[in-house]
Order: C-alpha cells, then sequence, then structure tokens
C-alpha cells in the first residue's frame, strides 16, 4: 500500500498490490513556492486541526495584510501568540510595519473556513510540507492547480483518509463524516503506515503509449 504524489500531473493515487485504489486532483505548490519530492512514510492524521502559519507565510502573505488593520485575521478566526507555546497576545497592539514574523505565532482555529478544513495528513519531511484538506474545493476544477504554498492539498480527502486509517480503531467513512460535522479534534497515529512518494514525473508508461504533462517547474533537462 503507497501512495504516490505526481506534482506535473497534479494527481494522487492511492496503491494497493499494484492496483490503483483511488485517484484524486491535487492543488500543488505554485512555481515561485513548489513542491518538493519526498520518500517517507506517512505518520499521523489530525482531524480538524489548528493550522500553524508557516514563518514564510506570515511574513511574505499575512503580515503584509494587516498593517493597515486586523480585521483579517478575525474573520480567518486566527490567534496570535508570542513566539511558539507563547500568551496570546492583542494583534492591534502590534506595529505590524515594523514586526518580525519569527517571533510570532499565527494559529487558525479548527472550522470550515480553516486552511486545512476537516484533516490534515502528516509524515516526515525537512520541508515542513504535508497533505490536507481545503475549503476552496472549486480549484478542483481548475486544468493548472498550482496554488498552493507548497503542500498538497487532496480532492476526496475523506475517501482518502478511509484508505489511509484502513479499519485502525474503527474509523471508517461515518466516523470520519461525524468529526467533519462536529469539528472533533482527534489525532490518530498510524499503526501500519502506508508509505508515500512525492514525484516530478513529466512522462511515464501507460500500456503502450506514453503519457506527458507540463514540466510545471521548468526541472526537464537540468539533471
Amino acid at each position: 500500500r503507497y501512495l504516490v504524489v505526481n506534482v506535473p500531473s497534479q494527481q494522487i493515487e492511492a496503491v494497493n498490490n499494484g492496483r490503483v485504489f483511488s485517484r484524486h486532483n491535487a492543488i500543488v505548490g505554485r512555481p515561485e513556492r513548489p513542491t518538493p519530492v519526498v520518500m517517507t512514510a506517512l505518520s499521523d492524521v489530525n482531524f480538524n486541526p489548528y493550522w500553524n502559519a508557516p514563518a514564510s507565510i506570515v511574513e511574505n502573505d499575512i503580515i503584509p495584510k494587516i498593517q493597515s488593520g486586523t480585521r483579517l485575521l478575525e474573520d480567518m478566526n486566527m490567534r496570535v501568540f508570542q513566539g511558539f507555546g507563547g500568551p496570546e497576545i492583542d494583534p492591534s497592539d502590534v506595529d505590524w510595519g515594523s514586526a518580525v514574523a519569527d517571533d510570532y505565532h499565527f494559529r487558525q482555529e479548527p472550522g470550515p473556513a480553516s486552511a486545512m478544513a476537516t484533516a490534515k495528513i502528516n509524515f516526515p519531511s525537512p520541508f515542513g510540507i504535508y497533505l490536507h484538506d481545503t475549503p476552496e474545493k472549486h480549484l478542483f476544477k481548475s486544468a493548472q492547480r498550482l496554488y498552493s504554498s507548497g503542500c498538497v492539498r487532496v480532492e476526496k480527502v475523506d475517501l482518502l483518509l478511509e484508505w489511509i486509517l484502513n479499519g485502525q480503531e474503527g474509523i471508517g467513512s461515518s466516523e470520519i463524516g461525524a468529526m467533519a460535522e462536529t469539528l472533533e479534534r482527534r489525532d490518530v497515529k498510524l499503526e501500519v503506515p502506508p508509505q508515500l512518494r512525492v514525484t516530478y514525473l513529466t512522462a511515464w508508461p501507460v500500456g503502450n503509449t506514453v503519457a506527458f504533462r507540463s514540466d510545471v517547474y521548468g526541472l526537464d533537462g537540468t539533471g
């Protein structure tokens, strides 16, 4: 059992014994914030997780937008702390024009508008990326889905979660649906974790022919 994320095709395949169990559209990193290749195993699943905004997103996206007012943080249901694990602060008391992103921890609470939506799927990576649900499901209909900051957003995440858990702790489709409705926080460490490969394949064999995808990050021919 293994999971393949192919960045150029912007798709995910869950594979059992050489047969594709399910295929999912994916949203991957835009060229200026690419999704890196990874070879590891999945580790755990967070249901209704907090979103701890990475320092790069805080610096490049959030702080520039709140320099003229912090209403955005209220709309996003986001709390601000003095460093990771530090005390909560009132963001309106900070001069965001001169603030340093690393001095603050921005945490979005669970809920339907959360960037993580219903679930986050973790794995070891020096790049701090993961798979996750998204509230912006309309983006999966786009032909080119290069919208993220490096993480991978998953279409039909409930089906993938059921495949990953594979009956562990009696969690099936009904339990996954119930947690999504109630916003129950739950973390599940995987007992038999599937392998994960995040790959960059612009061509691969399909029967007697070859499938091609665009070289979205301009890596072909670079060695």
